[in-house]
């Protein structure tokens, strides 16, 4: 007999944070939903804003057209948008400012919050950046003279590390009580030829996306979460524990975070579901040899999590992402320059083992992606060619 596999009983992921479950919890989809969320929570937050991204841009604007201003001054139209602020949460401070700035940009929103005595902390992902490039250093410079503590992190720069690993951990956690989680850093790249900001609909022109310089950004697809309740807490400590082992590398003059969030609980045990809440796992992927707060090797429950559900699929398996890739792209379109990664090739193995099950697979992905489109296209292939009868009956799409 052949060896028999162990079967997984669960789909979540164990050791390292818990099951939780929380009073509220929306999808956000896309950056216009996502950033006008963040703005009206940045606005509402009395004592912390901590946020993680792997790039941000000051001048980016987080709420445009209508909802910045929906018409003249006493207008219906405007009483109506500004009548609906006040039932989000902002003060009449708050709405005068809406009102009375230029721009709702991230520059302008976290100078208004700092200036009221709110701390906000920025670690952002030291990237690697071309000559005479705006760099992390050069974000970092703009946000501390807003008065914002900013922490670039590094942790991939050492001798041991892959020299373009990246942390793409997006969160935003207001008073310890409100957690944005999800795929959208509050950026432009490559000169603005992307800009997150964007709407459902993804026209391929509106005066609401065009750059400074003329020129119309691609569209950009992209999910977040918000919620509340004790998970909050789980988004936090992983903030503090990044943020802390940076600065304890550096012996850097920010301060530690020190303070648990007060409704922190770390591995207890799983909160009854009711029929009014819903139950969420934080999972996160943590490299080893960067940190010294994680094991030798490192945490990976964002993998976990894959294994397990394509484990465990019995009908259909949904997949939107930015890319497929079975290698490590290495900042070149080619696909034989990447190496090859014996994890993405382990998920890849599943869906094909999903496939043989009568699972039906779909893929949706962009169809130009800010890099690696050949790298996708190879991931696609090579799926295709382990489940060839999935392909030929119909049970494996890709759009």
């Amino acid at each position: 007999m052949g060896r028999q596999k162990t079967r997984i009983n669960s789909h979540w992921a164990a050791g390292d944070i818990s099951v939780h479950s929380a009073p509220s919890l929306a999808f956000l989809v896309d950056g216009h939903m996502t950033m006008l969320e963040m703005c009206i929570c940045f606005l509402c937050a009395e004592r912390t804003i901590y946020i993680t991204a792997f790039g941000l841009t000051p001048e980016l604007l987080l709420v445009r057209g209508e909802y910045k201003c929906a018409g003249s001054t006493g207008s219906p139209e405007q009483e109506k948008l500004l009548s609906w602020l006040r039932e989000k949460g902002l003060s009449e401070e708050a709405l005068r400012f809406w009102q009375d700035c230029d721009e709702l940009s991230v520059a302008n929103v976290l100078k208004y919050v700092v200036n009221k005595g709110v701390k906000v902390k920025i670690l952002l992902w030291d990237t690697y950046t071309m000559p005479f490039q705006v760099g992390p250093k050069d974000i970092q410079q703009v946000l501390e003279a807003l008065g914002v503590c900013c922490v670039l992190d590094d942790s991939h720069k050492g001798l041991l590390n892959h020299p373009l690993e990246a942390h793409h951990q997006k969160s935003a956690i207001v008073d310890s009580r409100l957690a944005f989680v999800g795929g959208i850093d509050v950026m432009m790249d490559n000169d603005g030829d992307f800009d997150r900001w964007d709407t459902s609909a993804h026209p391929y022109h509106t005066p609401l996306r065009l750059g400074k310089d003329g020129k119309m950004p691609h569209s950009w697809h992209d999910v977040h979460v918000l919620f509340e309740g004790p998970a909050v807490a789980d988004v936090e400590r992983n903030f503090r524990q990044r943020w802390n082992a940076v600065v304890t590398l550096h012996q850097a003059d920010s301060p530690l975070i020190l303070a648990e969030p007060a409704t922190a609980r770390l591995n207890t045990p799983q909160l009854a579901h009711t029929d009014d809440t819903v139950r969420l796992q934080v999972v996160r992927t943590i490299p080893k040899g960067g940190y010294h707060f994680t094991e030798e090797d490192g945490i990976a429950t964002i993998l976990e999590t894959y294994q397990r559900i394509f484990a465990q699929a019995k009908r259909s398996i949904y997949i939107e992402n930015q890319y497929f890739w079975i290698r490590t792209f290495l900042g070149f379109e080619n696909p034989a320059l990447g190496v090859p990664h014996p994890d993405m090739e382990g998920l890849l193995h599943a869906l094909a083992e999903a496939l043989a099950r009568g699972v039906i697979v779909t893929f949706v992905l962009p169809d130009n992606p800010n890099v690696g489109r050949e790298f996708t296209d190879e991931g696609l292939n090579a799926l295709w060619e382990l489940a060839p009868q999935a392909v030929t009956s119909g049970r494996l799409r890709a759009y």
